[in-house]
């Protein structure tokens, strides 16, 4: 560690680096001690919301300035004074609504007509696709024909496919692994659903929203700062399988509802969540700090 804290100053010096800004917490470790041996500030991004208890002190005393991805990262901390919210950013241009392909839809096998439901995450506990399947289930008793097609990959992936299995579900969940063409899928489906049990921010939320998606989310983490719920998309409580089938139910029975919910993420999404937008929020950090105005405690 002492050799690699060494190697940073020593390029931070060469570069003449105004100063150093590490990407969590294993790289403010080096950034920020790098800092403190060449006098420069370091600002430690942070974008995971679960503390990580003595270590989150020591960081925070070699920080000059924190960046926050949302409020609920933010208050791992317990108090303001460094602590700065920048937003994560998406490249609208690239997330931006269009016409659904029904030769995606087919690849992806699922029939034309039949409503499909999209999620994109890890398949790890935190991101809840046991509760979604457990929703679709409910979903499916009613005989409603839904598909539902999950993009990731993870240590649960078997446990989830056997789970679809005992649920009668096996013909309707669609497991894609991880792909490269996310908008496109993200406009074939009719309700995008993140069952997450913890998130520090959500970014795939403020993509499906700049995809004019209706979003149905768990009120966890920094999810309720990016979906209004009612406006730009329905939140529901986490691990509840009951309350996400009936806001999903509710988004496919009123599609003009669903719509509007779409075309209001859209807009929240290019006022909040843009890539400029959040690259201004870094460069007002940025003078900050090397103003000499942010906050020593």
């Amino acid at each position: 560690m002492v050799r690699s804290v060494r190697t940073l100053g020593r390029l931070a010096r060469t570069t003449g680096a105004a100063l150093i800004h590490a990407n969590g917490s294993r790289a403010m470790m080096y950034g920020g001690l790098a800092g403190r041996s060449t006098g420069r500030p370091a600002i430690w991004h942070v974008r995971i919301a679960e503390s990580d208890g003595v270590v989150d002190h020591a960081l925070y005393a070699l920080a000059t300035g924190v960046i926050a991805t949302s409020g609920a990262v933010g208050r791992r901390f317990g108090k303001a004074g460094k602590v700065r919210l920048v937003p994560n950013g998406i490249d609208l241009a690239r997330f931006t609504p269009r016409a659904p392909s029904p030769a995606l839809r087919v690849a992806l096998g699922v029939p034309p007509s039949s409503p499909l439901v999209l999620s994109i995450g890890r398949f790890v506990a935190e991101k809840g696709h046991r509760h979604l399947l457990e929703a679709a289930a409910q979903i499916e008793r009613t005989g409603a024909g839904v598909h539902w097609v999950l993009v990731g990959a993870g240590e649960l992936e078997e446990l989830l496919r056997r789970q679809a299995r005992a649920l009668g579900l096996e013909s309707q969940v669609h497991f894609t692994g991880w792909r490269d063409d996310v908008p496109d899928v993200l406009a074939v489906c009719d309700v995008f659903v993140l069952p997450s049990e913890s998130e520090g921010f959500g970014r795939v939320v403020v993509e499906a929203m700049a995809m004019a998606r209706a979003v149905v989310a768990t009120t966890v983490g920094g999810v309720p700062e990016i979906v209004r719920d009612g406006e730009t998309g329905v939140l529901v409580p986490p691990a509840a399988p009951a309350a996400l089938a009936a806001a999903i139910r509710s988004l496919l029975d009123d599609p003009a509802r669903a719509a509007r919910l779409g075309a209001a993420g859209r807009t929240r999404a290019e006022s909040r969540f843009s890539l400029t937008a959040h690259v201004d929020g870094v460069e007002r950090v940025y003078a900050e700090v090397l103003g000499g105005d942010a906050a020593r405690g």
